[in-house]
């Protein structure tokens, strides 16, 4: 794995998941608060607190989904590598943030598309371009992934951003080490990773 691409990537995804969880538990909080105190009024509906009860629960879901996905990161990857299940779990973490601002994040996976790349390399490279796309898109950018068989496995990033130059070499870089095809456009960046078995 490269640590030189992958320890900066993760630290940010770290600290973004950081300040989302922070938000998600005092959401939870508040809202846990609004139930317990209406429910010891005399003449409330239990109807009424339905809402805030709901919403305690989503965030608390998305709260369960952050760190799920952020654990699975943290540990080594699992063989063979699946540039879905990858590509999921970064979504899962720059999703929130992008959302908040006004900004989407959409992916589209067919199939999970294990690789002959090793785990935590291909796992960096998903990272790295996932990551180029949100940063360079900006508060309210629109992101659109997909991973698809296509000559082997390909995950194709789009949207209105450019990958910065500094990222660009060093996923260009990394990549020709995996014998991991890269073209980068203005709208985006692909990386076909060779099929595991191909």
């Amino acid at each position: 794995m490269n640590d030189a691409l992958w320890l900066p990537i993760f630290q940010r995804l770290s600290a973004g998941v950081a300040h989302e969880l922070r938000n998600s538990l005092n959401g939870v909080a508040v809202n846990l608060e609004v139930v317990r105190s209406r429910s010891g009024r005399e003449g409330v509906a239990a109807s009424a607190l339905g809402t805030f009860a709901a919403s305690a629960s989503e965030q608390l879901e998305q709260v369960i989904a952050m760190t799920e996905a952020l654990v699975a990161l943290g540990r080594p990857a699992r063989e063979p590598a699946a540039i879905g299940r990858c590509a999921d779990q970064v979504a899962v973490l720059l999703r929130p943030p992008l959302v908040a601002s006004g900004g989407t994040l959409d992916l589209v996976v067919e199939g999970e598309g294990t690789t002959r790349v090793a785990a935590d390399a291909a796992r960096t490279l998903v990272a790295a371009a996932l990551c180029a796309a949100v940063e360079s898109a900006g508060s309210g950018g629109e992101v659109r992934c997909r991973v698809r068989p296509a000559g082997g496995v390909e995950l194709h990033v789009e949207g209105r951003f450019t990958t910065p130059p500094r990222l660009a070499a060093e996923i260009e870089r990394s990549a020709a080490a995996m014998a991991v095809g890269v073209r980068s456009t203005e709208s985006g960046i692909t990386l076909t990773f060779p099929a595991r078995g191909g």
